[in-house]
């Protein structure tokens, strides 16, 4: 069963306000040492690369060109999977993401048969796109950052297709 709670919290604490790509960035790197823990830091070169392929691959596929339109304003990724650490040291990288995070609202707060979800970003209610999103599920031991922004409306167009 899927419960989505807080969709983008009106007047919350936001993640430019509280954390630096810098600071998100370390904390991944820093992870890296825990045994079972998988990174990917991605910057521009390697993300702008990984656009072009999907770009290619796309071509004569309609929903693959509609992503990598939506893609367009990522400039890095930065990617956690501690999944596979042991029990202790997931509950210690769960305790160092819930400190970068402590203060901040989440945008959305999604539990799918009891896994939770949760996504921070910032809210452009101008442009409708959301800028340096994080995705994050302890249950997963998924810590998934794309700094830049997303169209939202362009998001929601491909959710619903």
């Amino acid at each position: 069963m899927l419960c989505i709670l807080c969709p983008l919290a009106a007047g919350a604490v936001t993640i430019k306000d509280r954390i630096s790509s810098a600071q998100v960035k370390a904390l991944v790197t820093e992870c890296r040492s825990y045994e079972g823990a998988e990174v990917i830091n991605a910057g521009r070169l390697i993300t702008g690369a990984v656009k072009g392929a999907i770009r290619l691959a796309a071509v004569g596929d309609g929903q693959s060109r509609e992503i990598t339109k939506l893609l367009k304003g990522v400039k890095s990724i930065a990617i956690l999977d501690f999944e596979d650490c042991s029990p202790g040291d997931r509950a210690a990288i769960c305790g160092r993401i819930d400190r970068l995070l402590s203060g901040i609202e989440p945008l959305m707060e999604v539990r799918d048969d009891g896994y939770l979800l949760l996504i921070y970003g910032v809210v452009d209610d101008a442009a409708s796109t959301v800028r340096d999103f994080i995705v994050y599920s302890p249950d997963d031991g998924t810590f998934i950052c794309m700094f830049g922004s997303v169209n939202v409306e362009k998001a929601v167009h491909i959710i619903n297709q």
